[in-house]
């Protein structure tokens, strides 16, 4: 997989990261979800064949909505990965990104170790309701835009996460979700 050069850089000056980016791996354009963590947590996960999962949620705030897709992965007494990605359903390119990813019939999750080698590649499968219930979040993200005179997704994005923490956010629709770390 070739980032581009700011994403590579951006990727080695973190230790964990969760994002979705569109590259062409040859058969066209796709949405991977990219994860970034430990060799050792990514190592023990795919050891144990652990599910991952995703979920989505759109919320308002008083300046504008903010979609959120969080993934999990987790094997009781092996480990728990758990992180989010957000959108701006008001953004034409992130409209886009989450539409084409709905369209998709496989969603690949590629997890790299602190190396940026890839560890793991999962292949998650889109199910209707998946796909459905996607679609209807960001449809939903739209509408709620339309309630706001002047978005700002950066004061949003800051308000959202002020009052929904991760694991709160995860366990409203990964109900097995339990409080973890990255």
């Amino acid at each position: 997989m070739r980032f581009s050069e700011e994403l590579k850089q951006h990727l080695e000056s973190v230790s964990f990261a969760l994002m979705c980016v569109t590259l062409d791996l040859g058969e066209g354009e796709e949405v991977l979800v990219v994860v970034k963590s430990t060799n050792d947590l990514i190592g023990k996960l795919k050891g144990a064949a652990a599910p991952v999962q995703l979920g989505w949620v759109s919320e308002p705030t008083e300046s504008g909505p903010v979609v959120c897709m969080c993934l999990k992965s987790h094997v009781e007494g092996v480990g728990e990965l758990l992180g989010e990605c957000y959108f701006d359903p008001l953004s034409l390119d992130d409209i886009k990104q989450q539409q084409q990813m709905c369209e998709q019939q496989q969603l690949k999750v590629a997890f790299f170790d602190e190396e940026m080698e890839i560890a793991w590649v999962a292949n998650l499968s889109w199910g209707v309701i998946d796909r459905l219930y996607a679609e209807q979040t960001l449809d939903r993200g739209r509408s709620l835009g339309d309630l706001i005179d002047e978005p700002d997704f950066e004061r949003a994005l800051e308000i959202f996460k002020e009052q929904v923490s991760l694991e709160r956010l995860a366990a409203s629709f990964l109900p097995e979700a339990a409080a973890g770390a990255h």
